[in-house]
């Protein structure tokens, strides 16, 4: 009887994971592509302007193309990245007061610079904090790094952070940007984090909030197309 208890605790316990890839894979697969946002995030031959994720739904972070996979043979994509006085800022335990800091993040395959053009720059890599006052300074963040950044505390309202940042290689970098602000304006600037998750899955990026067997086992589904 002892024996049958435990057996069938662990056909519960196989039931429940397969259900998990289930749900993981229906998921993924009804992550949207927006065609509309990548149009005017990638208009042809006009890559001069910023383009606001928020549009008319707040603050948040703005993006400029620069330079992607086509003009880098696959070796790099570059976006210039802006965050205004009204995303507020980070403070001296990080950038988590700051509504356009990306979350903490993972990017499994890709090196990260970040060239300052505009304001004082604070970043978080592995729980360090770094303030960069210098215009032109530059950091790396190396693959399988935890970070994030945002306006460093003492900008004023007025002031804009305008940060150069590069992934090495390119992979397809563009195209998780692309739908990554397409999920954001398609819900009013409040996606289905189920799908926040899967879609940094398949952009071998990984959210370091979530504890990471968990997230290998979410990023098990196939990538969505």
């Amino acid at each position: 009887l002892r024996n049958y208890a435990m057996a069938a605790s662990r056909w519960r316990s196989s039931l429940a994971a397969a259900a998990v890839v289930v749900v993981a894979i229906a998921a993924v697969r009804s992550i949207p592509e927006p065609e509309r946002t990548r149009a005017a995030l990638f208009p042809s031959g006009e890559f001069g302007e910023f383009f606001s994720v928020a549009a008319e739904h707040g603050p948040f972070n703005k993006f400029k193309r620069v330079r992607g996979a086509d003009e880098t043979g696959g070796a790099r994509m570059e976006f210039h990245e802006a965050h205004t006085g009204d995303c507020g800022g980070g403070d001296a335990a990080g950038c988590a007061a700051s509504s356009c800091a990306p979350p903490m993040h993972i990017h499994t395959r890709q090196n990260e610079t970040f060239r300052v053009l505009s304001g004082r720059f604070q970043y978080v890599v592995d729980g360090a904090i770094t303030v960069v006052d210098d215009i032109g300074a530059t950091a790396v963040v190396p693959a399988g790094a935890k970070h994030t950044f945002c306006r460093a505390p003492g900008m004023a309202p007025n002031e804009t952070l305008v940060v150069s940042f590069a992934l090495e290689p390119a992979l397809d970098t563009e195209h998780y940007f692309a739908t990554m602000i397409g999920l954001f304006q398609d819900s009013a600037m409040r996606p289905d984090p189920i799908h926040l998750v899967f879609l940094v899955c398949a952009y071998d990026m990984r959210l370091a909030d979530i504890p990471r067997p968990l997230h290998e086992a979410m990023c098990l589904s196939p990538r969505p197309h």
